[in-house]
């Protein structure tokens, strides 16, 4: 079957796969897309654009004109959610089996003598150094994944893994790796295919295939912001705010202004430290929209996040556009974007960790180098999994079923 996508842009899902479902059909008769011809044609659809986004403190910027969002959809219905059903494959053995002939070595987890957790025969080189500068070892990056599994599988099992591999630790050369390869057969990948190319991606479903990858060098996970049983719908909007050559204080001044325009109109959201030099601000949506729906209401909170804070915060693209600017990144929500998961350690000096904070942590003095392969376990063990809300209920404000995005944008207005 084929998905359509944006422009010349398809996703097609092999019908021999087992996990290859229908995806659920969307009511589109009351949406208006916009294109930027008809935009400029009509100011009294672009002022009605604009003012359903409730923008604060807006100033007159020919420069904005370039990131108002064109999607009208202050018109979705507020139904529209009782009309999407989720679309869930049956579970059964995997449709696509890693290819090569390799036997399983992962055998069964055993306690070393030297209490490092290793999987019967599986893991290889634990004493090459990692991170060369601070000691850390392949086998503390094994170790850290084996303590953290059980907090950050539920952010990786049924998304499509982008790796990265640094088989030679962070000063050696690194690649990314879409195509699963010549793997063991117990692994679990999926068939996807990209404009005209097939991609195998492999999938994470468990600590032992957490542990194989982190085995081949994968220092930090990527996995798709949608699950496979729903490629074509996030289960989360994400805001990516990167610094270029700023303190970490800016960071935190612009990811309290998109909080506190989230909190406004009573979006619910989440945190975490990128591991590098930003924060990653997370809305559940719940598989209820496409990407490009959710695409564009990120749209409209970075824009009303720069009218706040013009001075420190950029909606360029371009590094060299933004210097010493906080970017407000809302394109993390195009299909097959990825980034660190949380709890993911990143290959920079010190081994920092993509670690989930409270809101009421995002204050001047936090930085990211207080959460690192040495000092996160710790953290975790107190303080539990704090990005719970994305994707379970918690209360009532986070059913673990999205946002409603009608009645988001009602209160924009």
């Amino acid at each position: 079957m084929g998905l359509k996508g944006k422009g010349n842009e398809w996703l097609l899902i092999k019908t021999k796969d087992a996990y290859a479902t229908q995806a659920p059909l969307i009511d589109r008769s009351k949406e208006k897309v916009l294109s930027t011809e008809e935009v400029v044609k009509s100011p009294k659809k672009e002022k009605k654009l604009l003012e359903s986004a409730s923008l604060k403190g807006s100033r007159k910027d020919e420069n904005l004109e370039l990131y108002r969002p064109l999607v009208e959809i202050s018109h979705l219905d507020s139904a529209r959610q009782s009309q999407i059903e989720p679309c869930v494959s049956e579970r059964g053995s995997p449709s696509q089996i890693g290819k090569g002939d390799e036997e399983d070595r992962f055998g069964k987890a055993v306690a070393s003598p030297n209490g490092k957790f290793q999987l019967e025969d599986g893991i290889t080189h634990q004493d090459k150094l990692y991170w060369p500068k601070d000691g850390y070892t392949k086998g503390d990056l094994i170790e850290y994944y084996h303590q953290v599994a059980p907090l950050i599988l539920p952010y990786l099992i049924d998304r499509p893994q982008i790796l990265k591999r640094y088989p030679n630790g962070i000063e050696g050369e690194s690649f990314y790796q879409k195509e699963a390869g010549n793997i063991p057969k117990w692994l679990r990948t999926e068939s996807i295919q990209h404009d005209k190319k097939s991609v195998h991606y492999l999938f994470i479903e468990d600590e032992k295939s957490l542990l194989f990858a982190a085995n081949l060098g994968c220092i930090e996970f990527h996995p798709f912001s949608s699950r496979f049983q729903h490629l074509m719908q996030p289960d989360y909007l994400i805001i990516d705010l990167d610094p270029e050559d700023v303190s970490f204080d800016q960071v935190i001044e612009a990811a309290l202004a998109v909080h506190e325009i989230l909190e406004e109109f009573k979006i619910p959201s989440v945190c975490k430290t990128s591991g590098a030099t930003g924060i990653h601000i997370y809305v559940p949506m719940g598989a209820l929209y496409p990407f490009e729906e959710v695409k564009q209401f990120a749209n409209m909170i970075v824009y009303m996040a720069h009218q706040r804070l013009p001075e420190i915060t950029s909606l360029e693209r371009s590094p060299s556009k933004r210097q010493k600017k906080v970017y407000l990144d809302y394109l993390q929500n195009n299909f097959g974007q990825s980034v660190a998961a949380p709890y993911s350690i990143r290959p920079l000096p010190g081994a920092p960790v993509s670690t989930p904070l409270k809101w009421s942590e995002v204050k001047k003095g936090l930085h990211p180098t207080d959460f690192t392969i040495k000092t996160a376990l710790k953290r975790f063990n107190k303080v539990g999994d704090l990005f719970k809300p994305v994707l379970e209920p918690v209360n009532l404000r986070f059913l673990g079923k999205g946002i409603n995005l009608a009645q988001a944008l009602k209160r924009m207005k």
